[in-house]
């Protein structure tokens, strides 16, 4: 991997100088959140004087790597004298949302807010706060945004006075759409834009798989981290109202895959089940929901779950995995011919009459031609799984909101998974190529028994006189101290 030039580039586009001879650059990208550069040159070197603050940076030609200049200094010794070494520092191009913060509409009821597909909703707040706000010297007029696909389930959110980066990582996260600020220096302009990883784990069969492991030797220093510590699974979501006269929903929290609805669980345990021949079977395979069931187009399926009391949803997907229909309803049995586009199945079940309830249990078997595919979900918010939280949702003005917002809010509380590690680079995957931020791959540890499939969150390339190298993190980011101060002092003062 070689080390990039870094193009100094002024917020009129204009090109101000090229820089190869650094000493060190950390160029930091996060999928949900605002990433960082630092770059450390001697300041006696060429076009060291057009490193200032408002000036853009990007390495190479790459406009999906830039980022604008915040921070200047002189690197002071172990001695406290002055060096020549001097250091520039400054967040990414999504830095610039962080610039906003949500200002509620006059006319809004004290909240911007707004309902539709989770990547319209990212829009809009950042066409209100960016790109066309009523306020005019609050324009950021380099910055366009990218045209709306209407992905991502439909929602609502508000906000009030809350910085945009932040509420974008909220939606983000929640939505498991990445989002990012690219240079266009052709164009001369910014563009914002919400952005949704390739599948690219051993269990598909679509894109070529990318697996990081231990045994082939591509990955070093690897740092995994699983945590229930303030985890939540279980929230009681309080809306208007005092004390006894206060509405109280139970929400639940289970994790959850890149295409699922939020909700739904994300392992499907196969168990005993009963063929249309009433012989009773005993089956064990684990299937992950987020790879879906691979089936033909244009051909007819039986469903039965043998219990005419559950309730299940089908969601089919097209060749590229991409939402295509639902459809479901209460009894044992149900045929479905699928159309010319649906490729994939995910199908959920639900022990009472309507999804959303507590326990998901019972099991269903999918046949064609004599070939039996059962699913059995298990429960995972009861007994020693269970861990509760009171979620302060005052300002939602409905059960139907109040239960959106508990789930949003309690999405904020789960459990940590995360697992990082740095790649030998290019062996056997390339960089930009074969994988890069947001796409899920799979990783794999034999030593510690250890088997991930999980969405790369955040990438780390490192230039440096003694080599370089790219740090990894996937799975679910560790929160920052200050994103949990602000959060414990949030639910204080409200």
């Amino acid at each position: 991997m070689d080390a990039p030039s870094v193009r100094i580039i002024s917020p009129a586009f204009d090109l101000l100088g090229e820089i190869r001879n650094y000493e060190s650059l950390q160029f930091t990208r996060r999928f949900y959140s605002v990433g960082e550069f630092e770059l450390r040159i001697n300041i006696n070197k060429a076009n060291t004087d057009a490193l200032q603050n408002g000036n853009l940076i990007m390495l190479g030609k790459d406009g999906k790597k830039a980022g604008i200049i915040r921070h200047r200094e002189n690197e002071i010794d172990e001695n406290g004298d002055s060096t020549d070494t001097l250091i520039i520092k400054g967040p990414t191009l999504k830095g610039i949302c962080s610039q906003r913060i949500i200002v509620p509409p006059v006319d809004g009821n004290g909240y911007d807010s707004f309902t539709g597909p989770q990547e319209t909703i990212m829009k809009h707040f950042v066409d209100a706060h960016c790109v066309n706000p009523t306020d005019s010297s609050r324009k950021i007029s380099q910055l366009v945004i990218g045209e709306d696909q209407g992905r991502g389930a439909s929602d609502q959110w508000r906000f009030r006075f809350d910085n945009l980066s932040d509420a974008l990582e909220q939606v983000g996260q929640y939505a498991k759409l990445g989002w990012g600020v690219t240079l266009d220096a052709d164009g001369k302009r910014l563009v914002f834009d919400v952005i949704r990883g390739r599948d690219l784990t051993a269990g598909q069969d679509t894109l070529p798989p990318v697996i990081f492991s231990t045994e082939f030797s591509d990955i070093k220093t690897p740092h995994f981290i699983q945590s229930w510590i303030n985890a939540a699974t279980v929230g009681y979501a309080g809306g208007q109202g005092d004390e006894t006269d206060r509405l109280i929903q139970t929400v639940n929290y289970h994790e959850s895959g890149d295409n699922q609805i939020s909700g739904d669980p994300k392992y499907w345990e196969s168990g005993h089940y009963a063929p249309t021949d009433g012989v009773k079977a005993d089956v064990s395979t684990r299937i992950r929901l987020k790879d879906l069931i691979k089936v033909d187009p244009s051909t007819t399926y039986y469903f039965n779950t043998h219990n005419s009391a559950y309730y299940f949803v089908i969601r089919s997907y097209d060749s590229n995995r991409a939402f295509v229909s639902s459809w479901g309803g209460v009894g044992s049995v149900l045929t479905r011919t699928t159309t010319q586009n649906e490729y994939y199945l995910g199908i959920a079940i639900y022990n009472s009459g309507e999804p959303g309830t507590d326990t998901y249990d019972g099991y269903i078997a999918m046949l064609q031609n004599g070939t039996i595919k059962p699913f059995l979900c298990q429960d995972s918010t009861s007994g020693l799984d269970r861990m509760e939280t009171f979620l302060d949702c005052s300002d939602a003005e409905n059960a139907a909101e109040l239960i959106s917002k508990g789930t949003q809010k309690l999405a904020e509380s789960a459990p940590v998974k995360t697992f990082e590690f740095s790649v030998v680079h290019d062996h056997p995957f390339v960089y930009g190529v074969d994988y890069d931020l947001g796409d899920t791959v799979t990783a794999r540890s034999k030593k510690w028994g250890l088997t991930m499939d999980a969405q790369i969150v955040e990438l780390k390339e490192i230039y440096e006189s003694g080599g370089n190298s790219i740090e990894v993190t996937f799975g679910t980011s560790i929160p920052s101290l200050r994103k949990f101060i602000n959060h414990k002092t949030y639910k204080a003062v409200n």
